[in-house]
């Protein structure tokens, strides 16, 4: 049973680009079906995710704020109820809004700490 889970989601990226497909209108399968399956872990108490830009390919063609302030409200208030108690997601930006209408009485959005910056630069850095 999966009870604690943290992970990092390089939410622009090649395969899982979830603003390719908001900016069509068409349905964001992935995002989805990702969330629909960690709400079917019901031992889960803890469930961390840090939401990032991972690729230039945003920062070149669009402002990445921008881009996550006019789609991120609605991919995050597509979620399904997370059963976990302690559920939080940081996310991509210092710039982005945290006061955002969600589905899960549990969650908590954060704002990413100068240390998850860090983190998610040498990570890029990296690949």
């Amino acid at each position: 049973m999966i009870r604690h889970l943290r992970f990092y989601w390089e939410i622009d990226s090649y395969h899982h680009n979830v603003f390719r497909t908001v900016s069509k209108g068409s349905k964001v399968t992935q995002w989805l079906v990702t969330w629909t399956s960690i709400a079917r872990f019901t031992g889960l108490q803890h469930l961390h995710v840090r939401l990032v830009f991972s690729s230039l390919q945003l920062a070149f063609f669009f402002d990445s704020d921008q881009v996550w302030e006019t789609n991120g409200p609605a991919l995050l208030g597509a979620i399904p109820k997370i059963t976990a108690k302690d559920f939080v997601i940081i996310l991509p930006s210092n710039q982005n809004s945290t006061e955002i209408q969600l589905q899960n009485p549990h969650c908590v959005l954060r704002l990413p700490s100068q240390e998850d910056m860090d983190r998610a630069s040498s990570i890029s850095a990296v690949q």
